[in-house]
């Protein structure tokens, strides 16, 4: 029995010095990938547009690594919101929030915070990427994702927000009703835009 343990104890011991000087005559290999390209601002568009919407929306997610220099050529704004559309058509509505909250946080304008506060408040209001008159009960169901429905989707929060802004409210509504105005006022401009 100690014989056998003293056995294996030294072929073992063999085994390792033969691996470690093999170690040295051969160079030493990376098992890190080298990095990704980082693709421009055209052609994560690019992306979008072809309908391939993990991708872009990773490649978006891999440019908000960069930082200094290289971070200067991208719009932090339009990138966010288009990571927010391609989390719709993803179908991540809570992601897509995420993303135009962020994208009203680095809105370089009032009118583009205000689009940004708007998709934002219209996906929230939302059950999944459907929204739901609240005013017109026998309303259809309206998808949020493509944008002709988006904007139709849009019109009829607008008229629910109106609706509820001009309802007779207590005092105990105030706070409710100028977070409903600036809603408002941000869906108005989105309308206009659009």
């Amino acid at each position: 029995m100690r014989i056998a343990a003293r056995f294996v104890a030294m072929s073992l011991l063999a085994s390792c010095s033969f691996a470690f000087g093999q170690a040295e005559t051969q160079p030493i290999r990376s098992f890190v990938d080298p990095p990704a390209k980082i693709a421009t601002a055209q052609e994560i568009a690019d992306m979008y547009a072809a309908k391939e919407y993990r991708i872009s929306v990773q490649q978006i997610s891999r440019v908000f690594l960069l930082s200094g220099a290289a971070a200067k050529p991208f719009d932090r704004y339009s990138l966010l919101m288009l990571k927010g559309q391609g989390r719709m058509q993803l179908k991540d509505p809570p992601s897509a929030r995420w993303a135009c909250e962020d994208a009203l946080k680095v809105a370089p304008s009032a009118s583009t915070a205000a689009v940004a506060r708007a998709r934002s408040a219209l996906i929230q209001a939302s059950i999944g990427n459907v929204y739901r008159s609240r005013t017109n009960i026998r309303a259809e169901s309206i998808s949020i994702v493509e944008p002709d429905s988006f904007q139709k989707a849009m019109q009829s929060y607008f008229d629910d927000e109106m609706a509820a802004a001009n309802s007779e409210v207590g005092p105990t509504w105030t706070p409710l009703i100028e977070r409903s105005q600036k809603i408002l006022q941000s869906a108005q401009i989105v309308l206009d835009r659009e």
